[in-house]
């Protein structure tokens, strides 16, 4: 799925939202076989599965099932039992589109401010969906006790999120959900054996919400107003979205325009007690900040979540790009839309050569690439290493997914981030952003 820029959504609550409130997904696979197709696809409703909701990177997984007798399926089982070295897992990865219902045409006439200038318009269709990649285990083998346990937990979890989050049968005023347990037991055995589960661990997922963005303020107004007008619920609906996403991108721009007025330094917000500017700090000087950094486990986001997404950013900007780290900056024009391209890979970072010099700041003892570091060029990637007070990082291609912050992914899955480096990064907002300390 194409994503552009404006219409990119990479919160990973919002996606989630998306596919569960529309879980009827279109599942999509690639395997050779000499008897069904190399491509084939099927609609299934799914059932999302998250550890922690509060998670701003958790994926999560996918539960489906199939019939049996679908060719897709066909197509899978032949190709696990000839591969059984795969564990039941497909070798190639799967793809699962799911679609808002919120989509329509858009004519050329609501583009009110374009039209009548230039004429340079054209039609074009808004839409939502969200794109999942993963790797798909499948649960076909009618005689196991996992098959068994699989089929009925995933048939139980879907019936109650359907009877409940869909048709709303939530007992009370409500009618009552129909459950799993309501049919004969034998009836559900019964059924077991004709379909088959699919369980998808997700691997990427990117969101699309086509509403419009790309427009001047002038046409996306005359888009809301020409969707308002209309008699049907759903453009009425898509009025609503594109004026949603319009606010939002508004929203974004206040945003950069005040992200650039703090790394110009030469306007900081005020402190609600007026306290003057905090003085810089001095070679080898340390400062107490009020962020208790001794029993935080780096790999949780007990400390980082406190920070709100624009210190977050603030933090990257002054004190990791400064030191080197630009592998994490998508240098293109929609910065301001998803700035944060790249995670830190940790898993093969060199040995520390030499350590930094304890008077040196992170921007003095900043590294380039090293030539002799480069990855192989057959594995299509290119590798630096970088030193500065931080620690080492390694930078790979093709970028990951895109994640909502790169601050927050960053401490969370780089697995070199140590007690040092949290405290490090205390002294140093109390020399560079000291004002902003007290807000978390």
């Amino acid at each position: 799925m194409y994503i552009k820029g404006p219409h990119g959504e990479a919160d990973i609550s919002v996606l989630r939202k998306l596919i569960r409130e529309n879980p009827l997904g279109l599942l999509t696979t690639a395997i050779s076989s000499p008897n069904f197709d190399f491509l084939q696809s099927s609609h299934i409703p799914f059932v999302l599965d998250v550890e922690d909701e509060s998670s701003e990177t958790e994926l999560g997984k996918l539960r489906g099932h199939l019939a049996r007798v679908n060719p897709q399926s066909k197509a899978m089982i032949e190709s696990l039992s000839e591969n059984p070295h795969l564990n039941n897992v497909i070798e190639q990865d799967v793809i699962i589109i799911f679609n808002s219902p919120i989509q329509h045409y858009v004519t050329p006439k609501f583009y009110t401010e374009t039209k009548p200038t230039t004429g340079k318009v054209v039609p074009t269709w808004n839409y939502a969906a969200v794109q999942v990649y993963g790797r798909a285990k499948v649960y076909y083998d009618s005689k196991s006790e996992e098959t068994s346990q699989f089929l009925t937990q995933q048939i139980s979890d879907l019936s109650r999120h359907a009877e409940t989050q869909v048709m709303g049968f939530t007992g009370g005023d409500n009618p009552v959900d129909w459950k799993l347990t309501d049919a004969p037991d034998r009836f559900i055995q019964l059924l077991q054996k004709s379909i088959i589960g699919i369980e998808i661990e997700i691997t990427q997922m990117g969101g699309k919400f086509k509403m419009s963005q790309e427009m001047g303020m002038g046409d996306r107004e005359g888009v809301i107003k020409g969707f308002s007008r209309l008699e049907s619920e759903r453009a009425k609906d898509m009025s609503k979205l594109v004026q949603f996403r319009s606010d939002l991108k508004e929203a974004k721009k206040v945003q950069k325009r005040q992200l650039a007025t703090i790394l110009s330094r030469q306007d900081k917000p005020p402190s609600p007690d007026k306290r003057p500017e905090p003085t810089p700090l001095q070679p080898n000087e340390t400062k107490n900040v009020n962020i208790n950094f001794k029993n935080v486990n780096p790999q949780q986001k007990s400390l980082i979540c406190r920070l709100p997404p624009e210190i977050r950013s603030y933090i990257y900007l002054i004190l990791w790009k400064e030191a080197g780290l630009t592998q994490h900056v998508n240098p293109s024009d929609d910065w301001h839309d998803k700035p944060f391209h790249y995670r830190c890979i940790p898993e093969q970072l060199p040995e520390p050569v030499e350590q930094a010099s304890e008077s040196a700041t992170g921007a003095e003892t900043a590294m380039q690439p090293d030539p002799e570091e480069q990855a192989p060029l057959d594995e299509g990637c290119y590798y630096c290493r970088y030193k500065f007070d931080y620690g080492f990082w390694e930078v790979t291609g093709p970028p990951p997914p895109l994640e909502k912050s790169a601050f927050l992914p960053m401490l969370l899955t780089c697995k070199t981030i140590h007690l040092e480096v949290l405290e490090s990064i205390g002294r140093h907002l109390v020399g560079d952003a000291g004002y902003l300390v007290e807000r978390f």
